[in-house]
């Protein structure tokens, strides 16, 4: 993995020979899923690969083609190994984390846990033993936000923003660099003319601590010189103390979904706040058929809408839309 070779100490010893075996790329590396009893799999630069104890790959639709035999199987030992190296040895300090389905570790990768569920009173109090985990790395890739700017302001005033796709296409790695370009100031190009605007003081919830890697009382990601973390805190708490204390002109959230996420952003545009968020939905159509976000559009909280896909690669900017939703770009780009 090039200089990522501390990602190997998030793996069980034994599962880590198979990747040292075939050199990867630490950017181009997405995820690691181990499942007990089942082959050892990465996604690779777009792409699934199931590996072998020598460390070939084999693309997922190459399966039923190739002998089961041939792939390195995780054990439980190698899971409950990998558990707590993930953990630093304990897992207990996660449990709040888990009990939601994932928890996040340095670097920003959060791990996607499944197994069985622990309930108590109707809640989920835990997942143990666990089964499944998803190392889903975060890559800061500085500059992949330069070429959706150009849709995103109006004069010097930057445009309510909402980056929308299905997962793994990116959005997060661009809403960061987003983060970091209006927190620092710049250009842009628009009908070959450059325009310059201002940084913004942006003010990020960063609630499952994958935007900014949040720690030693500092974003470890490179955020911008105007930027305040709220880390590991639920985005409505955080959005309203962000809007109480520190005045930003900007509020970026990571994912947002729910009707009380929707409505305290509707709080912080009346307050003056610009709004910068991503969404899980692979088209505006298919974005609108949600209930949350049909009052979004009503409501006009957000003027910009960019669509992305993995269709030309992770990040690929499908169409853009305004806040009426027309569409006022599309990508004329074919793979």
């Amino acid at each position: 993995m090039g200089q990522n070779n501390s990602l190997y100490e998030y793996l069980a010893v034994s599962l880590r020979k198979p990747l040292q075996s075939w050199f990867l790329k630490g950017e181009k590396l997405q995820e690691i899923r181990l499942r007990i009893g089942q082959p050892l799999m990465i996604r690779y630069d777009g792409e699934e690969f199931f590996l072998t104890e020598q460390g070939h790959g084999y693309r997922v639709w190459e399966l039923e083609e190739k002998r089961r035999d041939v792939f390195f199987y995780v054990t439980e030992e190698q899971m409950q190994e990998t558990l707590s190296y993930l953990s630093d040895y304990s897992l207990y300090a996660y449990e709040e984390e888990i009990k939601q389905g994932f928890f996040t570790v340095g670097g920003g990768c959060r791990i996607g846990v499944c197994g069985k569920a622990v309930v108590e009173n109707g809640e989920v109090k835990t997942i143990y033993p666990v089964s499944s985990l998803n190392i889903r790395f975060a890559h800061e890739i500085k500059g992949c936000s330069d070429r959706i700017l150009p849709f995103l302001f109006k004069g010097e005033r930057f445009l309510s923003t909402l980056i929308v796709s299905p997962p793994l296409c990116g959005k997060t790695t661009i809403l960061r660099d987003c983060i970091r370009n209006l927190s620092n100031g710049g250009s842009y190009e628009r009908e070959k003319k450059p325009h310059y605007f201002h940084g913004k003081t942006v003010g990020v919830v960063d609630e499952r601590g994958e935007i900014s890697d949040f720690s030693c009382g500092m974003a470890q990601h490179d955020l911008g010189i105007q930027t305040d973390v709220l880390s590991q805190c639920p985005k409505v708490e955080g959005m309203m103390m962000l809007i109480r204390t520190m005045a930003p002109e900007i509020i970026a959230v990571d994912e947002i979904g729910s009707e009380e996420e929707m409505n305290t952003m509707i709080y912080g545009m009346n307050c003056g706040c610009s709004l910068l968020a991503t969404a899980h939905s692979a088209s505006m159509e298919e974005l609108l058929k949600k209930k949350a976000f049909q009052k979004v559009k009503e409501e006009k909280m957000f003027e910009r809408y960019v669509i992305l896909s993995r269709r030309n690669g992770v990040g690929t900017i499908e169409k853009v839309y305004d806040g009426d939703g027309q569409e006022i770009w599309e990508s004329k780009e074919r793979k």
